[in-house]
Order: structure tokens, then C-alpha cells, then sequence
């Protein structure tokens, strides 16, 4: 088995590569030409950050998705229109309560068969 030698500089070279692999697209990219998420250093296409709506790296505060989950707001697909109200696929707050409810019917009867079955 061929032996690796680590020298002190392999542990100083901390010079990243002039060039990235976007993790949005796959293709690669120039380190001058990209935009570095501020939360986790990855870097991306300026054009694949923003239609990405932010980082792409699985589980940073930085990626949409967190920060939709942080602020309590649902992801939705982006509508063409520029008006909020007239956007149908956001969902309402009586959508909201029907839902929590049926959510509870469910799991109330889920609950009740479990325990029907225990007993007989």
C-alpha cells in the first residue's frame, strides 16, 4: 500500500482554486467572477444565486428554504405577477385553519383506530 506524506505545506496551502464548480448548475466558474454566500463560503453563478433566490448548499441559513422556515412563511412557486394579492397559489389564512383542522381530524382518528384495535 502506497504511504501519503502530508508536509507543513500541504497544511499552509490554504489558497482555494481559481476556479469552482457551481453547486446550482454543475458547471464550472471563475472564484473572481463569483458570488460567495456570506453564510457558508459557497461560491455560485451570480445568475444561479439569484435564481436560485440564495445558496444552494443543503442545510445553510443562507439557502431559501431555511429562511423561509426561520421567518414561518411557506415556499411558494414565484408567480409572474407583481401584486401579492391577486397571486392564488399563496395560501390564505382560512386555507391555513382548514388545514390545521383536517390535520387534527386525521390524527384524532388515527389515535382512535390504533387504540380500537389495542382493545378488541
Amino acid at each position: 500500500m502506497k504511504k501519503i506524506i502530508i508536509t507543513e505545506k500541504d497544511l499552509d496551502d490554504n489558497e482555494p482554486p481559481d476556479e469552482f464548480i457551481c453547486p446550482y448548475d454543475g458547471a464550472p466558474g471563475s472564484r473572481a467572477l463569483a458570488h460567495m454566500c456570506p453564510e457558508c463560503d459557497t461560491p455560485h453563478h451570480k445568475e444561479c444565486w439569484d435564481e436560485n433566490g440564495g445558496c444552494t448548499a443543503f442545510g445553510c441559513l443562507g439557502s431559501p428554504d431555511i429562511k423561509d422556515m426561520q421567518g414561518g412563511r411557506i415556499h411558494a412557486p414565484i408567480s409572474s405577477s407583481t401584486d401579492p394579492e391577486s397571486d392564488s397559489t399563496l395560501p390564505s389564512d382560512e386555507d391555513s385553519s382548514w388545514q390545521s383542522c383536517l390535520g387534527w381530524i386525521f390524527w384524532l382518528f388515527i389515535i382512535y383506530m390504533v387504540i380500537k384495535n389495542c382493545e378488541g
